[in-house]
């Protein structure tokens, strides 16, 4: 009997310890650095044209913003970098969106970015 008691008790104390620092974490974000909740991109290539790409630029509701030609470089989309470069280029697209309703076409805003 007094084990079956020890026994409740260890499960009691055990569950409520666990209650008490499940209610005190704090949520993280597991999104990556380089996605936006704003919207996304795509990149489209051809696998006999490699260095010359475009990116297209996306609403979250799907509707396109701007579409940009990269010519003369290769876009790695495995590497962080470019990932974060292509972020930023999002984020100034949404901007630019919201604030006139368009973004004018041939403002180059990831060619600048990209080594040549």
């Amino acid at each position: 009997m007094k084990k079956m008691m020890h026994y409740v008790c260890l499960v009691t104390l055990a569950l409520g310890i666990q209650f008490a620092n499940a209610q005190s974490t704090v949520k993280k974000s597991r999104a990556s650095k380089w996605t936006s909740d704003e919207g996304f991109w795509v990149v489209e290539t051809n696998v006999k044209t490699p260095k010359q790409s475009a990116v297209h630029f996306y609403t979250n509701e799907s509707e396109l913003m701007y579409t940009e030609a990269v010519q003369g470089t290769r876009l790695n989309t495995r590497k962080k970098k470019t990932l974060l470069r292509l972020k930023t280029a999002l984020d100034q697209v949404v901007y630019v969106f919201e604030k006139e309703g368009k973004v004018q076409a041939g403002s180059p805003l990831l060619a600048i970015r990209q080594r040549h």
